[in-house]
């Protein structure tokens, strides 16, 4: 995103210190400043900056307005090429990140629509990818939607090349969750699980592991004692 106008720059700097700052407020009011003074045919910047209104809302847990913002993103996007099908890609993934952490069936369509967009664009990152792809069988199997163990494996073999801090934290303990799920409920095989858990203790590291052993023990309780 370049903007030619040094003043409007000078701004976005402003606004940018003003978040960092934690005064989300005024950083959002000073981005909207800056939007109202773009050209109308410069949709990619207005596009890109409303990407940046989700994120200040988004901070500042106001999450229906980052919904908002993100889906404005989308419609100054959506028929750009370039650099903008990056974007597209990114107001979409931070829809449906928002929708995930809701249980919002919603995010099925905006996780898919990343992945098409990210595979549109030939420069897209590994993580950005496999984030997309965590995030799409996580919400099929939120609606409770068929997601295949082969699906599952599919996503850790491309999550784990990656440094776990390049993933998306949350989105990463909801798939964990449902792999393990998938592993005790279709393969029965508590050796494969705890290789599993083993790889993944050695990726995410020991907290993160004993916390979602936690989460399965405490549902599966509940779940015998409701049968």
């Amino acid at each position: 995103m370049h903007i030619e106008d040094a003043n409007l720059r000078n701004k976005l700097f402003t606004a940018e210190m003003m978040e960092l700052a934690g005064q989300y407020k005024h950083a959002e009011k000073i981005v909207l400043e800056v939007i109202s003074c773009i050209e109308e045919d410069k949709q990619e910047i207005i596009g890109a900056l409303h990407i940046n209104l989700g994120q200040i809302a988004e901070r500042d847990n106001r999450l229906d307005e980052a919904i908002h913002y993100y889906k404005k993103a989308i419609d100054h996007l959506s028929v750009r090429k370039g650099e903008a099908i990056l974007q597209n890609a990114h107001g979409h993934f931070n829809v449906a990140r928002i929708h995930l952490y809701r249980n919002n069936p919603e995010a099925v369509y905006f996780s898919r629509k990343a992945l098409e967009l990210f595979s549109k664009y030939p420069f897209s990152s590994a993580a950005d990818w496999a984030n997309a792809k965590m995030a799409y069988v996580v919400s099929k199997a939120q609606i409770e939607s068929p997601v295949t163990l082969e699906e599952c494996k599919d996503v850790w073999r491309e999550i784990r090349q990656l440094p776990f801090k390049d993933i998306n934290a949350p989105i990463a303990y909801k798939f964990s969750y449902v792999f393990i799920a998938h592993l005790l409920l279709k393969e029965s095989n508590e050796l494969t699980t705890l290789h599993f858990l083993k790889e993944l203790s050695d990726w995410a590291g020991e907290d993160f592991v004993t916390d979602l052993v936690d989460t399965v023990e405490t549902r599966a309780a509940k779940f015998k004692k409701h049968r």
